[in-house]
């Protein structure tokens, strides 16, 4: 498990200041959930960590590895060994649910025995054990959310974070 670090983290989007020197640490193996109304930044506070969004300040730290610093993004998002479950879920509808999980493991070179047998037991882990088949179209809506849950942890990563899991 990776360690996430934000020290003085600033955000904005245009005039709009969304994160105001935000500081917070989240120890490995450690869970953390943000509390706030709607547009209080927790969604952007993600964004910053996975860098799809840069801070205009302030250090992103994953485990010892400094990730952004004031207004730079040190290391791109695909190298960041982040998993996420968007509030939308995200799921392509023209994969199937294997497809969905086997995207994330092609893009990082996993070979076909070795991912054909872990979205198996992921499958299995999420108790979607038959419907590998289908496509997110096909499923009732807590399925789909455990397929995108199945997604992120199927890569095996440094830390998965939920946007509006619930």
């Amino acid at each position: 498990m990776t360690g996430i670090a934000l020290d003085r983290v600033s955000l904005s989007y245009g005039a709009r200041r969304v994160l105001d020197e935000v500081s917070l640490r989240v120890a490995p193996g450690e869970s953390l959930a943000l509390l706030g109304p709607s547009a209080s930044g927790k969604t952007s506070l993600l964004r910053a960590v996975l860098g799809l969004a840069v801070p205009g300040s302030g250090v992103v730290s994953l485990g010892e590895r400094v990730v952004s610093r004031d207004g730079r993004v040190l290391v791109p998002p695909e190298e960041r060994n982040l998993a996420v479950v968007f509030q939308d879920l995200a799921l392509w509808p023209h994969l199937t649910v294997e497809g969905n999980l086997a995207f994330g493991l092609s893009a990082h070179g996993v070979r076909a025995e070795e991912r054909t047998a872990r979205i198996a037991a992921m499958l299995r882990r999420v108790g979607l054990d038959g419907v590998g088949r289908r496509h997110p179209g096909e499923l009732s809506g807590g399925q789909r959310q455990r397929v995108a849950i199945a997604r992120a942890l199927v890569l095996d990563p440094g830390a998965v974070l939920l946007d509006e899991p619930l």
